[in-house]
């Protein structure tokens, strides 16, 4: 079966920005460097850096009736233009009699051919209008390009946090978005903190049920072969003795390390291999065979659980020695049951509403960072640098492409940061204004 194709982002133009500036982006390709994988885009404030950000969320968000296609209506540009890695181009366009207002959505094939337009308009749609954006959120869902964006405010923008904010009113639900005053207190830092989390520990759970069950024999399966281990035992027990219980030693020690890396996450048990080695060193010689084929089944099925685990456990110890690394007199961890554990140098716990306001932002920005860890996945950062010290500026893009290492992601941020700039030139995508 043909695998889909890769689609990230390639290029963004926009036209008529504001009235009358216009930008052509495109995502940089260093040599040597794995291509479009980091976008830094940098202008003067008021340049449309933010606003920028906020269309591509918007325009490529697949959901329907979360706000989406409606939040661009607001925003005056003329045209606003996105190209995928394979050619694919969404476009939303206005004449100039209608900025801000309505506009017309077009999405085209790599070849140029349109797939669909529809027009957006205001008020409610009738049924054909209706039929046609419904299409247009299927096409943009069938390119499979996921969306994470955080926006300047850290409210992280998805359908869930959309909805909270979107009530209706009247029997004809008319679309009313809460302003800042009007919403609770769920978007205070310490909650969106909280929830970020939540969400983190909630996806390393999710994972780790999926996985856990991969190449993990059946209780069914291991009997089976131990059966027909113990059936075959007369015609292999010559061959099998030598050496088979130094065999099943190395094989419970390094079982047994390889473990304890597992466990320190909640991925598996605690696996006590010293109590079966105290009980092999008893064996005596010709009993090798026979034990061998009795425990064999376990450790291979146990070995193929950790095989299954073995990225979810990498991207864990990730998170946790990245953290490490930036906190000082801070040790973090982090288990499946038990969820995030912060203490300090003399072991105190500390809850993260007492961590400093860089401390939260950093955690806040990877544990994102883990969410957004899926193939095909474009994560959006308004200012990733708010609250960071200089010294953490440095650090941070690698560390947050260090939470994505194994996904075909990309990172688009607006910066800024001379640090971040400085170190990432090759990425950087100044907003000069074009011929218009």
């Amino acid at each position: 079966m043909e695998s889909d194709p890769q689609r990230l982002i390639e290029r963004i133009q926009i036209r008529g920005l504001f009235g009358s500036v216009s930008y052509d982006i495109a995502v940089p390709k260093p040599s040597g460097a794995e291509s479009g994988q980091l976008l830094l885009l940098y202008g003067d404030n008021g340049t449309g850096k933010s606003t920028i950000l906020k269309l591509l969320y918007h325009l490529l968000s697949p959901q329907t009736y979360e706000g989406h296609k409606t939040s661009i209506r607001d925003v005056p540009f003329r045209e606003f233009r996105v190209w995928a890695t394979d050619g694919t181009c969404v476009a939303a366009e206005r004449t100039r009699d209608s900025n801000p207002g309505p506009y017309n959505l077009t999405i085209k094939n790599p070849r140029g051919t349109p797939i669909i337009e529809w027009e957006w308009i205001e008020g409610e749609l009738g049924e054909d209008d209706e039929l046609a954006y419904r299409e247009v959120c299927e096409i943009l869902a069938g390119l499979k390009i996921r969306l994470h964006f955080l926006p300047d405010n850290r409210r992280v923008e998805d359908p869930h946090t959309l909805r909270g904010r979107l009530r209706f009113r009247g029997p004809e639900r008319e679309p009313i978005w809460l302003s800042s005053s009007d919403e609770d207190d769920s978007t205070s830092p310490e909650a969106l903190l909280e929830k970020a989390i939540d969400n983190t520990i909630q996806t390393f759970r999710q994972q780790a049920l999926s996985q856990s069950n991969i190449g993990y024999s059946s209780v069914y399966a291991i009997y089976r072969d131990i059966v027909r281990r113990l059936v075959m035992l007369g015609e292999s027990a010559e061959k099998d003795a030598s050496g088979s219980l130094q065999d099943l030693h190395r094989r419970l020690s390094a079982l047994g390390s390889q473990n304890e890396a597992f466990a320190r996450f909640g991925l598996v048990p605690d696996l006590d291999t010293d109590a079966i080695s105290n009980l092999l060193n008893l064996a005596k010689d010709d009993q090798s065979a026979l034990l061998s084929s009795v425990l064999a089944p376990y450790l291979d099925g146990h070995q193929a659980r950790l095989d299954a685990l073995q990225d979810l456990q990498i991207v864990m110890d990730t998170f946790v020695t990245l953290l490490g690394e930036f906190y000082t007199q801070k040790s973090v961890s982090i288990h499946v049951d038990r969820g995030l554990n912060i203490e300090s140098s003399t072991g105190i716990e500390l809850i993260p509403s007492v961590l400093s306001s860089g401390e939260k932002q950093l955690l806040l920005l990877f544990c994102n960072a883990i969410r957004a860890r899926r193939d095909n996945t474009v994560f959006i950062v308004d200012e990733p640098e708010i609250s960071l010290n200089v010294k953490w500026q440095r650090r941070l893009v690698g560390a947050m492409m260090e939470c994505l290492r194994g996904v075909q992601a990309q990172l688009i941020l607006a910066t800024h940061s001379i640090e971040i700039l400085s170190q990432y030139r090759e990425y950087v995508v100044p907003l000069k204004e074009i011929d218009d």
